[in-house]
């Protein structure tokens, strides 16, 4: 039976969880795997297969629809068989939950990664309790977080299959000069300003409509433009919301971006208003850029960002002390470049591709030896 793995996901764009399963794919193929990506038919499965393709990622998309829920679990069930891969590594709650409901063989090997569980709504914490029920019978739970693995054990799932690995990820070093000039020119932004960067997705449980609170009468002399890369629901709340305060600080909604490692070189801060996270991708990566970060105390994040060390942590939901962070880093170019050179140093030591792979590939080849899985 083949020991390489099938990673699954129902994918919105390209954000934490499919950034993990990139750089797992390339840490794999790295060690001579050759790994597959099943991606449920979902708003960003595309995005996910074409960049996956480019870095010469097998990537299929499964036709489907909820409304049709048996056609679409015989359609899961046969890309699995196809794959000939009996390691399948579920990234979320559909994929989770849908696992749950197919017929397998005893020898598939189940194991799911939790990035986070989101309860901002009824709906989501719903899904976030079938979720905790299905992995429950997973062969091993994959947490990013100290809180996360609390979460799990909490909900009854065997300590014996949760494990704890943070994150990593490898990116294209750009140069920052150049892309900070290209960046400018292409978005019209005056050279002189200063580049605060915002990734994720646009809803309530990222915080942004507090990053936009804490622009407002902002006490900062610096001419500065805030770049919001990423898409949801919540774009036209907060385009409203900026349109209701006074400051001097420029807002671009920038949509989704395949030129995240060119943004993140030509920005001199780098922003997590979240309320709640794991580890998040994007955080490694503006540590791997030598970008100065503010960031919420939340999830695993204060176990990478010391405050004043080599960032500034900050209690979440508190625009007082966003502010506060901003105009702090803002006002200080000396202050702004210590944290970003000891950023770049902590996320070198401990959270490369490199680093996760090997965590991984231990959990993979201890469950293959348990179920006898053979070369």
């Amino acid at each position: 039976m083949n020991k390489s793995i099938t990673h699954m996901i129902s994918t919105g764009g390209l954000y934490g969880a499919e950034k993990v399963i990139l750089e797992l794919c390339l840490y794999q193929k790295s060690i001579g795997q050759t790994p597959c990506i099943l991606i449920l038919q979902s708003p960003g499965a595309e995005a996910l297969r074409s960049h996956a393709q480019e870095l010469s990622i097998t990537a299929k998309i499964i036709e489907g629809s909820y409304k049709n829920i048996f056609n679409f679990l015989k359609n899961i069930r046969n890309q699995i068989f196809l794959s000939k891969n009996t390691l399948l590594h579920s990234h979320g709650y559909k994929t989770d939950v849908l696992l749950n409901f197919l017929s397998l063989p005893k020898n598939y090997i189940k194991i799911a990664t939790c990035h986070t569980w989101y309860s901002a709504s009824l709906k989501l914490k719903l899904f976030e309790v079938l979720d905790k029920l299905s992995i429950k019978f997973f062969d091993k739970v994959i947490v990013v977080s100290p809180q996360l693995k609390q979460e799990a054990l909490k909900f009854g799932i065997n300590t014996n299959k949760v494990e704890m690995i943070e994150n990593g990820v490898d990116i294209d070093l750009v140069n920052k000069k150049e892309a900070r000039a290209t960046i400018c020119q292409n978005l019209s932004i005056p050279p002189e300003h200063l580049l605060i960067i915002r990734i994720g997705r646009l809803e309530p449980s990222k915080g942004n409509d507090f990053l936009i609170k804490a622009l407002n009468n902002i006490p900062t002399n610096k001419d500065c433009t805030l770049l919001f890369i990423g898409e949801g629901e919540e774009q036209t709340n907060l385009e409203s919301l900026y349109s209701r305060i006074t400051t001097r600080i420029d807002v671009k909604f920038l949509g989704f971006r395949s030129d995240i490692n060119r943004l993140l070189a030509a920005s001199d801060l780098f922003i997590i208003c979240s309320t709640k996270e794991g580890l998040p991708m994007v955080l490694l990566e503006a540590m791997s850029a030598s970008c100065a970060i503010i960031t919420t105390d939340v999830g695993a994040i204060s176990e990478v960002i010391t405050n004043d060390i080599n960032g500034k942590l900050i209690e979440h939901s508190n625009i007082n002390a966003l502010q506060e962070a901003m105009v702090e880093l803002l006002n200080n170019d000396e202050q702004r470049t210590t944290l970003s050179q000891q950023a770049y140093n902590t996320y070198s030591k401990s959270y490369s591709r490199k680093a996760m792979g090997i965590r991984y590939e231990k959990v993979y080849q201890n469950l293959f030896t348990k179920m006898n899985v053979k070369d």
